[in-house]
């Protein structure tokens, strides 16, 4: 019997509203916002924010935990 070897897609740099609402069960136009809110608090605190069409850096938003 042969297995199939499951591989994992590589983790993309940037995580999404649709990525976002799915690890909060929270709606899509929330996630949004979540997001604006991350990415302001950051820049505020003097990180450089890539601002692509409503995606923040996955390691931004796994250090400040999706809050």
């Amino acid at each position: 019997m042969e297995q199939e070897s499951k591989k994992q897609e590589p983790l993309s740099r940037f995580i999404g509203a649709d990525e976002v609402a799915k690890d909060t069960g929270c709606s899509r136009g929330f996630a949004y916002s979540i997001i604006k809110k991350i990415n302001d608090r950051l820049e505020q605190q003097g990180y450089i924010i890539p601002r692509h069409g409503h995606t923040l850096r996955r390691k931004y938003y796994e250090m400040t935990g999706g809050e």
